[in-house]
């Protein structure tokens, strides 16, 4: 049975592995969640003990009842209303004392899973914001917060189906993806693929691209970091038929 660790509040820290969550978008862009939740493996918490799913963004916020940890039952209403777009929603679990309501253990700022459609993860991994406040720019990388947000000025009308063009998809992802992969690496010097963090996740997903191979170890040169930002760069634009699109427009 694997090691149920305490922190210095003596709550239990569950382990992301024993809480896993999906969430999918409907053809009407409703949100819905599912949680894949195996909290007996945790036999110090008792049978009694309430649970309960969060998924949060900021200020917004909503809780599912999920049961006791001896009997977990999936809610019938898991729709997402407080979130009109999958960007940066996080996920936690929390068991408390159904007496109490003492929190006995978390697992907090779970990732959701997303559908094996190639284009749902892509949305995933570099989310899309509208954002009225860019003024006269038009697309902006966002590195504030622990996840990256490709921020698109809200102002010009449709950005929603903006994103979706020919012409954003050819010449903007492409950018975008570089200005991250320079970021990672040259400005933050993260060189780990094996963590449980944004920059990890985007360096396993560009040397999972053809013909780009193994992402860069700390050792390299600076030239060695260019030519492999270079080979992800332009293996992601032929993936995604950059130069084909940009033939398709009206010159």
């Amino acid at each position: 049975m694997p090691v149920s660790r305490v922190n210095h509040t003596g709550r239990i820290r569950i382990r992301q592995s024993s809480a896993r969550v999906t969430v999918t978008q409907g053809q009407d862009g409703q949100l819905s969640f599912d949680a894949d939740l195996s909290l007996g493996e945790y036999g110090s918490l008792p049978a009694n003990a309430e649970v309960f799913v969060e998924a949060y963004r900021q200020s917004a916020w909503m809780r599912f009842n999920y049961g006791t940890i001896s009997d977990i039952q999936r809610p019938e209403d898991i729709i997402l209303t407080a979130f009109d777009e999958p960007t940066a929603i996080f996920f936690r679990v929390k068991v408390s004392d159904g007496k109490d309501g003492k929190l006995l253990a978390v697992a907090d700022r779970i990732r959701p899973s997303v559908s094996d459609d190639e284009q749902v993860a892509r949305k995933w991994l570099l989310p899309v914001k509208g954002d009225a406040g860019l003024r006269d720019q038009i697309v902006k990388v966002d590195f504030s917060n622990e996840d990256t947000i490709l921020l698109v000025n809200s102002s010009v009308g449709n950005w929603r189906e903006l994103i979706m063009t020919p012409a954003f998809v050819s010449l903007v992802l492409p950018l975008a993806f570089r200005e991250i992969l320079t970021r990672i690496l040259r400005v933050l010097k993260h060189f780990d693929t094996d963590d449980d963090v944004p920059w990890s996740h985007w360096l396993t997903f560009a040397s999972g691209l053809p013909g780009v191979g193994q992402s860069p170890s700390q050792d390299d040169e600076e030239n060695e970091l260019d030519d492999w930002i270079d080979a992800a760069v332009d293996s992601f634009s032929r993936k995604h038929n950059a130069k084909a699109l940009v033939l398709q427009f009206d010159h």
